[in-house]
């Protein structure tokens, strides 16, 4: 029998930011109201795949996050355990807390001309595969659910597709098989493994349940 692990890796929903910074790993960021209903669309898709039941739901730290997860939670039966792990966490990072107005000359660049401490491209694919292998490890013939940040979830596409991870492709997905450039708040990519080889490249997909009107929907909900 194939040992098949399902990872449903989840962005979390849209977030307050009334003042409009970078947020990153700075404290506070609750969902919006429209984040909490783009969340329930996720769960609704998650509750229904009775096949593969979800066993555990694993978080970022951040509150976003956290409240993202809760309400995926709230919504499956039997309610699931809710873990925090910081492999799952947004990007470290100098640029928390910049204005907006800052990031838009950047591009949203948060890696060119940064160095240690702060991550580079690999280095959150690194950890977000360390968390890959662990779910392997810990939960083989199961589903679990990771809700985790848009560009830890963009360089694991990209390493699905079989690319290095670059600042620059990061937001070009849509080139790479995903629907839209870059991952949409409360989006859904679902990997499945079909073995125990480490260097199986899975089955992956992605998804957003909770659908904008076009012209907001193609916006780079990054800020």
């Amino acid at each position: 029998m194939p040992a098949t692990t399902t990872i449903s890796f989840v962005r979390h929903g849209d977030f307050e930011n009334p003042d409009g910074v970078y947020h990153g790993r700075l404290s506070g960021f609750p969902l919006s109201e429209l984040g909490r209903q783009e969340v329930e669309a996720v769960a609704a898709v998650l509750a229904a795949m009775e096949d593969e039941p979800v066993v555990a739901i694993y978080t970022s730290p951040q509150l976003r996050t956290r409240q993202t997860a809760e309400i995926i939670q709230a919504a499956l039966q039997p309610p699931p355990p809710l873990k925090e792990t910081s492999l799952l966490d947004e990007i470290r990072s100098p640029f928390d807390g910049s204005p907006r107005e800052q990031m838009d000359r950047r591009n949203w660049d948060f890696y060119t001309g940064t160095s240690f401490p702060y991550e580079q491209p690999q280095d959150v694919l690194q950890r977000v595969l360390s968390f890959v292998q662990r779910m392997r490890r810990l939960h083989t013939n199961e589903h679990v659910v990771a809700v985790s940040h848009a560009d830890p979830i963009a360089f694991l596409w990209l390493w699905l597709a079989g690319e290095e991870p670059t600042v620059e492709m990061r937001k070009r997905l849509d080139e790479y098989g995903m629907d839209v450039p870059y991952p949409q708040t409360a989006s859904l990519t679902t990997v499945r493994f079909r073995s125990v080889s480490l260097d199986e490249r899975p089955q992956y997909r992605y998804q957003r349940p909770f659908q904008l009107p076009r012209n907001k929907e193609v916006r780079n909900r990054r800020e």
